[in-house]
C-alpha cells in the first residue's frame, strides 16, 4: 500500500502514522494532509519537514497473548484529528 521502504511516526492519541521513508527521494508528491496530521499531532517532524507519497495511520492494541496488532485509528487519535479539522469515519 506504501509502495517502498515505510517508517513508523508517533502520533499523539495512540497511533502510528506509516509513510515511505524514499518519499522525498524519489521526488514523490507532498502528502498535505498527512503532513499536516504529523505536525499537528506531535510526531517529531522538524518545522519544514514534509511526508511524501503514501501514508496510513493505524492504532496499535495489545492482543490476548500479549503480541501487538493493529487495529483502526485508536480513540484518542480520532479526537485529535477532529480537533485539527479532519473528520475520519472509522471502518
Amino acid at each position: 500500500m506504501i509502495n517502498g521502504p515505510i517508517e513508523a511516526i508517533d502520533l499523539d492519541g495512540g497511533s502510528v502514522l506509516w509513510m515511505n521513508e524514499s518519499g522525498k527521494e524519489l521526488a514523490l508528491p507532498t502528502n498535505l494532509l498527512a503532513t499536516k496530521i504529523a505536525h499537528r499531532l506531535h510526531a517529531g517532524l522538524f518545522p519544514d519537514d514534509t511526508i511524501n507519497g503514501r501514508a496510513v495511520i493505524v492504532g496499535d492494541e495489545v492482543g490476548p497473548t500479549g503480541d501487538l496488532v493493529s487495529g483502526d485509528v485508536t480513540d484518542g487519535t480520532l479526537q485529535a484529528l477532529r480537533q485539527i479539522g479532519v473528520d475520519v469515519i472509522p471502518g
